[in-house]
This record gives C-alpha cells, sequence and structure tokens, in this order.
C-alpha cells in the first residue's frame, strides 16, 4: 500500500511537471501565433503604403513627362542646346559659361580648351566661343571657336602642336557628303 501511494505520488508530480511544460509550450505557441500575426498585419500595411507610394510616384514621372513633352513641342531645340552645352563642359567651360553658350551669347575664354575629340588642351587667351544657327551644322546649330567652326579651330591648333613637336600629321581626309532625292 505504501508503494502503491509512493506510487501515486510520483505519478501525480510527473503528470503536473508533464502539465505545466506543456502549459508553457501552449503559451510560447500562443505568442509566436499572436507576434506571427502582428508581423502580417505589419507586412499588410507596409504593401499597402508601397503601392500608394508606387502610385504616387508614377503620377509624378506622368505630370513630369507631359512637362517634358511641352517643352519638347514648344521649345523643340531644347535636346540640341542641352548636347551643346554638354559639349562646352567637356571643353572645360564652366556650366555657367555653357549656358551663356547656348543662349547664343559670346562667351570669352582664357585658359585652357580641351579638345574631347584629340585628347588635348590647348591654351586660349581672350578666345571667343560662341554658338549660332546652321542649318547644315548638326542639329541645325555651329559652334565657332575665334569665328571658325569648332573641330577646325582644334585640327589648326592640334596640327600646330604636331608640327612644333616634329611629328607628321596626316592631311584631314575630306568629307563626302552624299545627297538623296526625294520622290
Amino acid at each position: 500500500a505504501a508503494a502503491e501511494v509512493g506510487s501515486n505520488i510520483v505519478e501525480g508530480i510527473g503528470a503536473m511537471i508533464g502539465i505545466s511544460r506543456v502549459k508553457r509550450q501552449q503559451q510560447e505557441i500562443d505568442r509566436l501565433n499572436a507576434e506571427n500575426a502582428a508581423l502580417h498585419e505589419q507586412i499588410g500595411t507596409l504593401n499597402r503604403a508601397n503601392r500608394e507610394e508606387k502610385a504616387r510616384h508614377e503620377q509624378a514621372e506622368q505630370q513630369l513627362q507631359a512637362k517634358l513633352d511641352r517643352i519638347e513641342h514648344w521649345l523643340p531645340d531644347t535636346q540640341t542646346l542641352i548636347s551643346w552645352g554638354e559639349y562646352c563642359c567637356d571643353m572645360g567651360i564652366p556650366e555657367s559659361g555653357a549656358r551663356e553658350i547656348i543662349a547664343m551669347k559670346p562667351l570669352y575664354v582664357s585658359g585652357e580648351l580641351r579638345a574631347p575629340e584629340y585628347s588635348r588642351r590647348f591654351d586660349v587667351s581672350n578666345t571667343e566661343i560662341r554658338l549660332q544657327r546652321d542649318p547644315n551644322g548638326p542639329g541645325g546649330f555651329q559652334l565657332l571657336i575665334d569665328r571658325q567652326p569648332a573641330h577646325a579651330w582644334f585640327r589648326q591648333r592640334y596640327v600646330e602642336l604636331m608640327t612644333r613637336l616634329g611629328y607628321p600629321v596626316r592631311p584631314e581626309r575630306p568629307v563626302i557628303r552624299r545627297h538623296t532625292i526625294k520622290r
């Protein structure tokens, strides 16, 4: 009888320990489920915010594209002038000077001009640079340096430099223009 009572006590204690462990595990599972639900709700909120932000971004992009289209319609030379401005900056002219040039105002430069085509720098002193309309030029414009087309001015300076250094310079090949007949 004593053994049976002891056995019952041990079983009771074991049951109590087991139940307590199961309770703790169930509480942990419940806590993790609640945390999981909160995270899913947070993900849903972030996804909604992301969709709203994307819609705002697309709307702003459409508005900007509409403005660019209007600018291109009203000022068709814009892209060409931007290209000329970038070329001027590549020559070493500051952005403010490039703005003056693409506004068709003469700019007088002293210092150095880079020739992107020749990968050289040329010293200049009070040299006039201007952009003017030219229906035969690229995009309807021509960049002049001291009243010469820029490519000819750079070529002349390059030939002078190479001659001073004693290097032979090949003559420039003539440009052959092909005319198409419209029917």
